[in-house]
């Protein structure tokens, strides 16, 4: 069971990305005919060497996840001096 949860979790991260990319192109046509003109310019059939010729459909993959990170980040900062053992964090060393 907890193996399709991973699975489930992965999947879900992935379509989210591809959700919002996807969106962002389609809100913005500009960007989406670079990204077009990048795959014209592929002869033939797409290979996993072409993807690395994409570098502005990776920019705009990119910039979906900045705009909308598929995974939450969740910042603490110590209120205090916090004692693990002999070890002392001051407060403002986790910024």
């Amino acid at each position: 069971m907890k193996r399709n949860c991973i699975y489930f979790q992965g999947h879900d991260t992935v379509s989210s990305a591809l959700f919002h990319a996807i969106h962002l192109l389609g809100a913005h046509p500009e960007h989406q005919e670079k990204c077009y003109a990048e795959l014209k310019d592929i002869k033939g059939e797409i290979t996993w060497d072409d993807l690395s010729k994409m570098t502005y459909l990776e920019w705009c993959i990119k910039e979906a996840l900045r705009i909308f990170p598929s995974v939450a980040l969740i910042g603490r900062q110590l209120t205090e001096d916090t004692e693990f053992g002999e070890a002392v964090i001051s407060i403002g060393a986790l910024k």
